[in-house]
């Protein structure tokens, strides 16, 4: 692998963490701030990118976010698991991507998640089972989006083979999980906002209704009260005495009810004697800084809550009616009440067991509530959060949590806030989300294993349609496997599927077709095949008599025949070359041409053997040294031949020792010869320049003309007889 390519596949690496942690931190809520993390696709992509080992290196780093986001390290301890075992499923066990995650969560990744989050952690079943179920779901469909996505990219890229009926098998999966996930996540945004608003409209109804009910209470007890001082400006305290203890025996509310003037100085009073057995009139009580605005206003009253001396410890309120005369103050009619039944109306209102009520008097303190965290006549104390309006009539109180705990818990703490004034007063009615988050959970947590359960059967389904549809296709692979290998075979005869499906129809008809048409051509084959057998087999015979010729006159050949290699090593001799040199042939074939040649000569023969190998060839004498050391002359004959593109050096040797003898003797008597002819011409050639001089001498003495021209002719003849002899020797 280059370094560039190198770079580029750990640039990708990276960029698939990288993608990892942005898919975990851009989750998608399916309801109830349920989270559906697609980190998991991205460390599933590396595994199948780059292998087991950085698989799990990738998955580890990206299910690192799930620890940042829940404080807790078994999410990435099951998401990492799960990229280990599916990796080594795939590898040893040969099995898809997606049934290897369906095999690891419901076989390992369920009981762990039960393990992690209910005996370690402690989690209520209800916010575990939840979780384990949406780890589980969430875990298949991220595997099933892998495998989409990879399958995609080989195909758009061309980078790979893959399984059509895997594909087949992930298509028909991701047809019913993911339109069951969109649903089942529009539903859980319906049936959330249903029960918000169900929430928010029914506690408002019922902070009206109280509201409506504790309003009546004190305008009843307040017209009482206001019927009495009209009374009493018109009325003695003896009359009004009666009308007084009246009132009291009329309303239960009522603890103690009475006049004063206005030197707040009582004049008349029910009960007139209190526990002590004392009378009541006559008391002076003394007056309280709201007195002075009261007698300002001459408006009724509703004044402090106090706690109660009499019979029991407990909240009373007073409620004071001015007694006008002539528009000028002139006394009040106070009464003490019982908030008995305020409680009574509260508790029978506030139905639902989970709602919780708490009435506040002017100065915050706590008048009645059913909060157990709550002390009668102190301040109302929530603890740590926020108070946040969601309408104009209803606020949701969000506690503050620990860092980084989940939204769904913080959702499951809060409280939907509805506060209404009942004349001075204050009522808070508080509806507590966790009942209705539960009996959600419940209901989703159903919804949920009913979806796993369908992905479940969806997988086994989609597992056997797959093989339903393509098994025809698998036979048919089989069976064109080594297609011509069995058509070659006459006595194999190939029964073809049968199937409904159109295209695989057509497919096989095809087959049957191309099987026909290979049939008739391996017949015709077949029977070429036995005339080029018959052929051969006589080609054979003829090369195996030529054969058996060439080694015949190879052997009997009366030249040395020599075959060596370039690096001098002979190959074969006849035993002609063998018996010059005084081997066996089979002495000779472990020989090198070096044992043979004669000392000095190495040079002169690899000059040789390096023009013949370049395709020269070669006569030429060489001495060679016999088994026994004698040196004899050779006359050799070389040249290239190949053998099985091997190059091969081929000599004919013949021994030229008899004949060097028979030239030295031929040329000693030629020598012989040349020196008797060298005598007798020297001799003819003296005779003939005596005859000269004698015809010269003859024809200077002759006086006779004819005759000294007949001498004078011979002398001529004789010199041209001495020029021809010259010339001839």
């Amino acid at each position: 692998m280059t370094s560039g390519a190198g770079m580029k596949r750990m640039a990708l690496f990276f960029a698939l963490i990288a993608a990892g942690l942005a898919g975990n931190y851009f989750h998608f809520p399916i309801f109830l701030n349920i989270d559906f993390l697609f980190g998991s696709i991205f460390a599933l992509l590396a595994l199948q990118c780059f292998g087991l080992g950085r698989g799990i290196a990738a998955a580890a780093l990206i299910a690192s976010y799930t620890y940042l986001l829940c404080n807790v390290p078994y999410a990435m301890l099951i998401l990492t698991a799960e990229v280990a075992v599916v990796g080594w499923m795939m590898a040893r066990r040969q099995i898809g991507l997606v049934l290897a995650d369906a095999l690891y969560w419901v076989c390992i990744g369920l009981p762990l998640g039960y393990f992690c989050y209910v005996v370690v952690l402690q989690l209520p079943l209800s916010s575990a089972h939840i979780i384990i179920i949406k780890q589980a779901v969430n875990g298949i469909t991220n595997a099933l989006l892998a495998r989409l996505l990879f399958t995609g990219f080989r195909l758009w890229a061309r980078s790979g083979h893959t399984s059509f009926r895997e594909t087949i098998y992930n298509l028909l999966t991701a047809f019913v999980l993911l339109p069951t996930l969109l649903l089942l996540a529009i539903d859980s945004r319906v049936d959330f906002a249903a029960t918000d608003r169900a929430i928010r409209t029914s506690l408002h109804q019922q902070s009206q209704v109280v509201t409506n009910r504790l309003t009546d209470w004190v305008q009843d007890r307040t017209r009482s009260v206001v019927t009495l001082a009209e009374l009493a400006a018109t009325l003695t305290p003896g009359q009004m005495q009666a009308r007084l203890e009246q009132t009291l025996a009329s309303d239960n509310s009522f603890m103690r009810i009475g006049m004063r003037n206005t030197d707040s100085v009582v004049t008349a009073y029910a009960p007139a004697i209190d526990e002590k057995g004392q009378s009541n009139i006559g008391k002076k009580f003394p007056e309280r800084p709201y007195i002075a605005t009261f007698k300002q206003t001459l408006k009724p009253l509703l004044a402090e809550v106090v706690m109660g001396r009499i019979d029991k410890p407990e909240p009373v309120v007073i409620l004071l009616a001015p007694i006008a005369r002539d528009g000028a103050y002139a006394g009040d009619v106070n009464s003490v009440l019982r908030l008995d039944q305020i409680r009574r109306h509260l508790q029978i209102n506030a139905a639902s067991e989970t709602l919780l009520y708490s009435l506040l008097d002017q100065k915050g303190n706590i008048i009645a509530s059913n909060r157990s965290d709550q002390k009668i006549m102190t301040p109302m104390l929530r603890g740590s959060g926020t108070l946040q309006g969601i309408d104009e009539r209803i606020s949701q109180w969000l506690p503050t949590l620990a860092p980084n705990t989940s939204a769904s818990e913080r959702w499951r703490d809060s409280y939907y806030v509805s506060q209404s004034r009942v004349w001075e007063w204050r009522l808070i009615l508080e509806q507590p989300v966790a009942p209705f988050q539960k009996a959600l959970y419940d209901t989703y947590t159903g919804k949920l294993t009913l979806l796993l359960v369908m992905l479940l059967v969806a997988l086994l389904l989609a597992e056997f349609l797959s093989r339903r549809i393509l098994g025809t296709i698998d036979e048919l692979n089989q069976l064109t496997h080594k297609l011509p290998a069995r058509l070659s075979e006459p006595a194999q005869e190939i029964v073809w599927p049968r199937t409904t499906v159109n295209e695989t129809s057509a497919l096989i008809e095809n087959f049957t077709e191309m099987a026909c048409s290979l049939e008739t051509q391996f017949a015709q084959i077949r029977q070429l095949n036995a005339e080029l057998e018959q052929r051969i087999s006589a080609r054979t015979a003829e090369l195996q008599r030529s054969e058996q010729r060439f080694q015949l006159l190879f052997d009997r050949a009366s030249d040395g025949i020599m075959i060596i290699r370039p690096d001098g090593q002979l190959v074969s001799v006849n035993e002609s070359f063998a018996r010059m040199h005084g081997y066996s042939v089979a002495e000779m074939q472990t020989l090198k041409l070096a044992d043979l040649d004669t000392p000095g000569s190495t040079s002169l023969v690899s000059q040789r053997m390096q023009r013949i190998l370049g395709g020269e060839a070669l006569v030429f004498e060489v001495e060679h040294r016999r088994k026994d050391g004698h040196i004899f002359a050779l006359e050799v004959s070389s040249s290239l031949i190949l053998a099985d593109e091997e190059p091969l050096i081929q000599s004919f040797h013949r021994d030229t020792t008899e004949r060097k003898q028979t030239q030295d003797a031929l040329q000693a008597s030629l020598q012989d010869k040349v020196a008797l002819l060298h005598e007798v011409h020297h001799r003819v050639k003296n005779n003939l320049q005596v005859v000269s001089s004698l015809l010269r001498l003859e024809a200077g003495r002759s006086n006779h003309t004819e005759t000294k021209s007949v001498l004078q002719e011979m002398q001529g003849r004789i010199r041209s007889m001495a020029l021809l002899h010259e010339s001839l020797y």
